[in-house]
């Protein structure tokens, strides 16, 4: 507990954690969507099923209760990350690629 008081007592050493903090960030974010402005958008299997669920509540107004299953017999996802999807399926008109970065932006945002 006297460590952690002690580094962040100095402001120096507070900007200078504060400072990689959100160079980390950069970076990060930088790698995850370098690939969707050269147009190499990575759509993997649940990217498009999302999309498919995403496509069934914007264009067939067909409102989802259960999301898809888990795997698990009796298991099944939840429908609210579906329905978070829909705000960039609507600005985006239905583009991956604008779905893919803001899945990326949102992961980074979660940290």
């Amino acid at each position: 507990m006297r460590y952690n008081k002690r580094i962040m007592a100095n402001p120096h050493r507070k900007a200078a954690i504060v400072i990689l903090f959100l160079l980390a960030i950069c970076i990060a974010l930088y790698i995850r969507t370098i690939g969707i402005f050269d147009n190499h958008v990575l759509f993997l299997y649940d990217n498009a099923r999302d999309l498919l669920f995403v496509n069934k509540i914007v264009i067939g107004h067909k409102l989802l209760l259960i999301g898809p299953s888990s795997g698990l017999q009796g298991y099944f996802h939840g429908v609210l990350w579906f329905y978070i999807l829909t705000i960039p399926f609507i600005i985006g008109g239905g583009n991956p690629a604008i779905m893919t970065l803001f899945m990326a932006i949102s992961s980074l945002l979660s940290i």
